[in-house]
């Protein structure tokens, strides 16, 4: 029977993970596509077939995903392959009963930026501004053109962008303001984000 979770509160397009193969052999992986109880992954080329198993470690909002795929179809690419996984088997470890406040103020959220020795950093920001395909924030002088971050706030009206900072200028009290090109985003997660620039 498949597990009833939603992936999509774990993993967003876009984002970056981990698979471990049953030998141990862990592969890096990207999520192109994230939908309920499945997900196409950007995987190293001839690294995985159909039928072989992968787990992952998700996280989000203080809780741990464990979660096994069965990989249904591998489309060939040049470089990369592009593989096509089901949930078999998945557990929510970690969830806390009493969720605790976000540690954002109205009108923030956090950018959340891996590095490339997988160490993550979250920087509260304010949203400032909401245009088609691309926000405006403000926050500590962090970010650089190029910057690949994800834009994310948990509570009543949760929402998790990931943007491309493609300028940046001078901000208030020695921070920034960086304008930011959408790269996977959701109709629900722009509107919340509009909502959140007008507080």
């Amino acid at each position: 029977m498949t597990p009833v979770i939603d992936l999509r509160r774990f993993a967003r397009a876009g984002e970056r993970t981990v698979l471990v193969r049953p030998d141990g052999r862990e592969l890096r992986a990207a999520f192109s596509h994230v939908s309920t109880e499945w997900a196409t992954a950007e995987v190293p080329h001839a690294s995985v077939i159909a039928s072989d198993h992968v787990r992952a470690a998700l996280f989000r909002d203080g809780a741990r995903l464990a979660v096994t795929f069965e990989v249904l179809e591998v489309h060939r690419g040049s470089s990369d392959d592009s593989a096509e996984l089901t949930v078999v088997a998945a557990a929510v470890l970690g969830e806390r009963p009493i969720r605790t406040p976000a540690v954002v103020g109205e009108g923030e959220a956090l950018a959340i930026r891996v590095g490339q020795d997988d160490h993550v950093e979250r920087i509260p920001v304010r949203i400032m501004d909401v245009a088609s395909g691309g926000i405006g924030i403000e926050g500590p002088d962090a970010f650089a053109p190029g910057d690949e971050i994800t834009i994310a706030r948990d509570g009543r009206e949760p929402f998790r962008v990931r943007v491309r900072v493609v300028r940046r200028t001078a901000g208030a009290n020695g921070g920034a303001r960086f304008g930011c090109r959408l790269v996977a985003a959701t109709a629900d997660d722009e509107e919340r984000l509009r909502a959140l620039a007008a507080t």
